[in-house]
């Protein structure tokens, strides 16, 4: 009977030991739990948020750019406007739209604002920014400083450059609007020897090679 004595009172010093721990600390531990569940929901409803608000920003680009398809005037000023409002990978996809609808309707200075501002983007891929320069030199290559867009095309011309045989291509016709033809005809040689290079762009120098008296 001692022992069963003993017992009930260890049991009646634990249940007032989690008495008072409950009274101290019950609210606390309901509420941080209640948190707890109310930041995953949170989680999961933002989650669903996101993936619609993608969806329907993609929906709405590809809207945008079959317009841009079509001739209308302010195709160009409504996928700047999109972009302004779309998520960083979205609005970039935008822009680069922008700015080929901007120079397939004539306005070669506004699509070349557009591709320089891209190339400025520190927060874009090297490669899109590198797109981007090339796409705005080439825009420029008749008439624009010759000598300054090599220097920015110098950046996209290695070993290893996503854009390198385009650059190389490009740098050829800017040497020639520089009366430099030995060095035009250095890199067209090297484009039809590297076997890197693409078909069309190998083609085109070795015609290019010929025309000016470097083919061999």
């Amino acid at each position: 009977m001692s022992t069963d004595f003993i017992r009930e009172i260890e049991e009646d010093i634990r249940r007032d030991r989690w008495k008072r721990l409950w009274d101290r600390y019950g609210l606390l531990a309901t509420l941080a739990v209640v948190l707890m569940i109310a930041a995953v929901a949170g989680w999961s409803i933002w989650r669903n948020m996101e993936t619609r608000r993608a969806e329907a920003q993609t929906a709405e680009l590809s809207r945008l750019i079959d317009r841009a398809a079509t001739p209308d005037a302010g195709a160009a000023d409504a996928i700047a406007a999109f972009a302004r409002d779309a998520d960083p990978g979205r609005a970039a996809l935008a822009r680069f739209n922008e700015a080929a609808t901007r120079a397939k309707a004539g306005d070669g200075p506004g699509a070349i604002a557009v591709w320089d501002d891209l190339a400025r983007r520190g927060d874009l891929a090297p490669a899109w920014r590198d797109l981007a320069t090339l796409l705005s030199v080439l825009n420029q290559i008749d008439g624009g400083d010759a000598a300054a867009l090599d220097q920015r095309l110098a950046p996209l011309d290695t070993p290893t450059g996503a854009y390198r045989f385009s650059a190389r291509e490009l740098r050829a016709i800017l040497a020639l609007r520089q009366d430099r033809a030995d060095r035009a005809v250095g890199l067209w040689r090297a484009l039809t020897e590297d076997p890197e290079t693409p078909q069309g762009v190998r083609t085109r120098a070795a015609q290019l090679l010929d025309v000016h008296g470097g083919a061999r």
